[in-house]
Formats: structure tokens, C-alpha cells, sequence
């Protein structure tokens, strides 16, 4: 049975897979040694689906020295991407770097892993590539600027935030997560990248100057003061 982990959304029960909420990488690579063969797998960690690009450079498997392969994988898919045959008598290695985005309707966040292995490697190793760039989903779906406000039905904060927003003539964007399964998908992924792990999560969520914020205790005053601020 999968996993899960439950938000209290004012009193109601929202459920979300624990690899969204928890799940730091959300593409893995595998690499499996059939006799001298080496199969890579991806393997989509997410609920999700993905387009991966898979790039790989490598010597003395009788292929180009460099090639890329793009696959789509689907929530929890693991998929075969090439099968690398060692030639006789011949030294080998190879090396591998992947990106991956998730497919949504929104612009699409990207992240870099890298994986190699060599001749000489008696163990398969995995390591993340050290100039892969932080996954930042709000820099990539909003503008800096944006007030982007998440909210449900029959949710009395949501409707006092936007009729704050409203009176003071603050322009902002409103996402229903009940209403569009896209943006409870997209909350989702925010909340993982700003380190919640679960437990009681109270809507509206904010993005206000590109940060999220969520279980805002004074939520009156943190709206009032947008509106003082966006008037100056």
C-alpha cells in the first residue's frame, strides 16, 4: 500500500503521496550488471509524468562516443534506456549525466544528476553532479512580482485573504487546489522544495517576492501589510 501523508486543511483531510512531499530527487538511475552487461534504468520516483533527457558519453561499447537519449516516463515507470556491451578486448567506461522535467501545463522545472562508472570500478556508483542547479518550481512557473494566492472551497481564510486583496486593488493570482488537480500537484511540489515534511497545513498558501509561505498564524496582518507595501 502506498504511503502516505496527510494535510489538515481546516478540518478536512487532504492526502498527499509521500514522494511529493518527501522526495528530494524524483528521478533515479539505475544501473544493472547482466554478466559483462551493463543495463541503465530510469526510474520515475514522482507522481508525475517526466521527459527525461539522458546523455551519455562513453569508449569501448561500440557506440558513439556521445548520445542522448529522451524518454517519457510516467508516475512510478521504470524504463530500460540503453543496454551497453563491453567489446573484446577492449578497455571501457562510460558516463552519464541526466535532466528531467515535469510534465505540466505551467513552464517546466529541471533538474541534473550524474552517474558514472568506469573499467576499473568493482561497485556501481552513484553521484550528484556538483554543479547541478537547485530546483527553484516558483522561479520557473511565476515572475518575481507575482502575489499567487493557493486556496480551497468553503475555506474562510482563503476568502478573507482575497477580499483584503481585493479592497486594496492588489492584483494577484488565485490557484483552487480542489478545483484544478494541476495546482494541487503544484503546491505539492513547492511545499517539498521549502522543506515541509507532513502534518497540519493550513490554505491560503502565498507567494509573495518568490517565497512560499503557508501556515501563516497572523494571516490579517501578513495580508494588510501586502497591501501597505504594493501601495508604496
Amino acid at each position: 500500500m502506498k504511503k502516505l501523508i496527510s494535510l489538515m486543511i481546516l478540518g478536512s483531510i487532504v492526502l498527499l503521496p509521500l514522494s511529493i512531499v518527501g522526495q528530494k530527487n524524483m528521478i533515479e538511475i539505475i544501473e544493472e550488471k547482466d554478466g559483462q552487461n551493463i543495463i541503465v534504468k530510469a526510474k520515475n520516483l514522482s507522481d508525475a509524468e517526466i521527459q527525461l533527457s539522458l546523455e551519455l558519453t562513453s569508449k569501448g561499447f561500440g557506440l558513439k562516443s556521445k548520445e542522448v537519449f529522451n524518454e517519457k516516463l510516467a508516475s512510478k515507470q521504470t524504463k530500460t534506456i540503453v543496454k551497453l556491451i563491453p567489446q573484446a578486448n577492449k578497455s571501457w567506461s562510460y558516463n552519464i549525466s541526466s535532466s528531467y522535467k515535469l510534465i505540466m501545463d505551467s513552464p517546466r522545472v529541471s533538474k541534473t544528476q550524474e552517474t558514472s562508472l568506469g573499467k576499473n570500478h568493482s561497485d556501481i556508483e552513484h553521484k550528484q553532479s556538483a554543479n547541478s542547479a537547485q530546483v527553484n518550481t516558483i522561479a520557473t512557473l511565476y515572475d518575481k512580482n507575482d502575489i499567487v494566492v493557493y486556496t480551497k472551497n468553503k475555506c474562510g481564510r482563503c476568502h478573507r485573504t482575497i477580499d483584503i486583496l481585493k479592497t486594496g486593488n492588489i492584483s494577484y493570482k488565485e490557484r483552487n487546489i480542489e478545483k484544478n488537480k494541476k495546482y494541487h500537484q503544484e503546491i505539492s511540489t513547492l511545499l517539498m522544495e521549502n522543506g515541509f515534511e507532513g502534518g497540519s497545513f493550513s490554505t491560503p498558501a502565498i507567494i509573495l517576492n518568490g517565497k512560499l509561505h503557508y501556515n501563516i498564524k497572523d494571516l490579517d496582518s501578513f495580508v494588510r501589510s501586502i497591501v501597505t507595501k504594493e501601495k508604496k
